[in-house]
């Protein structure tokens, strides 16, 4: 992936290129790379040829300037952020000299945001990364998004966000925490600004995979870090219609429960929603967070409902269940894994992981990881039916 800018302070194109670093031109046409680069970026040219995964330590770069202030060296105010091909952090980083020199920034507020059920850090960041950096006055206001989105102050008293307040990274979203602080949808994807009424307020606009929200106000409107507090952040989706897709590669993403009344879907970045109303009314509710996919039901118990996230960090598999229906909250799923990467020995599913009900018996469910496994719908052990289809093997 690659991200262009444009200094208009120093008349030069600055691009981050896939694989490769930071290249400067002064025509877009002749491009140079840095002598310098930020981070691990300095002692790797990778080549144009790459094995995959790429062991390189740049798959995707943001960039971001300051509009219309020269600098310290009249080269400009830039920031740059990239992950590996692994979603690792390799770091938000400065240059004031043209990209020259490299100074890194404290990011310890994005890697650990205060939310406990994952979006904290550079998760899914070679799929959600965006970078904007707003003046605000002699400072600057560096917005970072990745599932959620983040703000620093940047200033004389807080030169890398190692201060504290606005000085440091804050959370402007928690998704996956305290959500009522913006209700903004996960998965940051583009950032614009203007500064309007003499400079002395930022309008704001953010596209994600809900849709675009706006802020009338960044400097004012945009402030807060923590739960119980809000931002002011508005909706602009009201007649964009439903921006909700269900995962579609099967019909296991839309349970159905013998009462047609009952249903369970799997809207990836949008949760899993439910009903218990399907024939009467339209209202549907979230009883998981996160990226939903596969769901199922109980054909003996209304209230027993199956859900599932894509592998993490911990477990290459995370099948959950919950056994109050449509009153199931995302606690509830989390504090009852059934199948987990131990479950099945060791195998890592898909990103989404597929699993149904024993059509046979339904205290049992069958998963597909590079195996197909059968065990308990409480959960418990789980004995393989079939060999390794990558390998042709019997083992991981």
């Amino acid at each position: 992936m690659s991200d262009v800018v444009y200094n208009a302070a120093a008349k030069l194109f600055f691009a981050a290129i896939e694989f490769h670093g930071i290249y400067s031109s002064s025509d877009g046409i002749t491009w140079l790379r840095l002598p310098s680069q930020p981070g691990t970026l300095s002692n790797a040219v990778c080549p144009a040829q790459l094995a995959s995964p790429s062991v390189c330590p740049f798959y995707r770069g943001e960039l971001a300037v300051v509009p219309n202030r020269p600098g310290p060296k009249g080269l400009g105010e830039m920031y740059a952020w990239y992950v590996d091909s692994n979603d690792g952090d390799g770091g938000i980083w400065t240059s004031t000299d043209g990209g020259a020199s490299w100074m890194q920034i404290n990011d310890s507020g994005i890697t650990s945001c205060g939310d406990l059920f994952g979006g904290c850090g550079t998760e899914q960041g070679s799929y959600n990364l965006s970078l904007a950096a707003v003046p605000n006055g002699t400072a600057t206001d560096l917005y970072a998004g990745a599932v959620n989105l983040y703000r620093c102050t940047i200033s004389v008293v807080s030169p890398n966000c190692s201060g504290t307040g606005s000085g440091a990274f804050i959370n402007l979203t928690h998704v996956y925490g305290c959500s009522s602080i913006a209700r903004v949808h996960p998965a940051q994807h583009s950032m614009a600004f203007l500064l309007i009424n003499n400079n002395n307020e930022d309008l704001m606009y953010f596209a994600n995979d809900g849709g675009i929200y706006r802020a009338a106000d960044g400097y004012t409107g945009l402030v807060n870090g923590t739960g119980g507090e809000a931002n002011q952040f508005d909706s602009l989706n009201e007649t964009l219609g439903s921006m909700t897709q269900l995962v579609s590669f099967s019909e296991s993403s839309l349970a159905q429960n013998p009462t047609p009344d009952i249903l369970l879907a799997g809207a990836q970045a949008n949760g899993s929603p439910g009903t218990v109303s399907a024939q009467s009314g339209t209202a549907w509710q979230n009883v998981n967070a996160g990226d939903g996919g596969y769901t199922a039901i109980s054909p003996d118990d209304d209230n027993l409902w199956f859900v599932s996230n894509p592998p993490d960090s911990v477990s290459g598999v995370n099948i959950f269940r919950c056994d109050s229906g449509v009153h199931c909250h995302t606690q509830d799923f989390q504090n009852n894994e059934i199948v987990g990467g131990p479950t099945v020995g060791g195998d890592a599913g898909a990103f989404n992981t597929p699993f149904i009900i024993d059509p046979q018996n339904s205290a049992e469910i069958i998963v597909g990881t590079c195996r197909v496994w059968r065990g308990p719908a409480s959960g418990g052990s789980f004995t393989d039916l079939s060999d390794n289809f990558d390998t042709g093997g019997n083992g991981i």
